[in-house]
């Protein structure tokens, strides 16, 4: 069995995701933040800073995720960009994430995105993991239909 493993989100683990990245992704990074892979995953592994963690399996990173938590109060901005080798392993990375999710909410942090409409992969993996949707709405400059997903408080 392939063991699943986590490192820090460095250069080579940005550019590897970056170039092999979801369609849905790729498509959800443009339209609602208008940023390319490679933007999209600096950006959010610089706000996360310690709290981002690339995912291998099979010798290859499949995903990258993290936490920015806001200043104030008790928020935190989670996000998760992948390949489509993340399939091979979704059931364990949802037990996964599952741990991780809950590591987090232990202070009581309430834990947030928005979602592209037509991402459905990850809408049905937030759903599994207990998250809460809102109603599609239009977010960010190009007028994407997004879903603002969260958990806790």
């Amino acid at each position: 069995m392939t063991e699943v493993t986590y490192t820090s989100a460095g250069l080579k683990e940005i550019q590897h995701v970056a170039a092999h990245m979801r369609e849905a992704d790729r498509i959800e990074v443009a339209e609602l933040g208008g940023m390319t892979p490679i933007e999209a995953l600096t950006t959010s592994v610089r706000a996360s800073g310690n709290r981002s963690r690339a995912v291998w399996y099979g010798g290859e990173p499949v995903a990258i995720h993290g936490e920015h938590r806001i200043a104030l109060g008790n928020l935190s901005i989670i996000w998760l960009l992948g390949t489509d080798d993340l399939y091979k392993m979704r059931f364990t990375y949802i037990r996964e994430a599952q741990r991780i999710i809950n590591e987090a909410r232990v202070a009581g942090r309430r834990l947030e995105n928005v979602v592209h409409v037509d991402n459905t992969a990850s809408i049905r993996m937030l759903k599994a993991l207990g998250f809460s949707f809102g109603e599609p709405q239009v977010f960010g400059e190009r007028g994407a239909m997004g879903m603002h997903f969260w958990i806790g408080a």
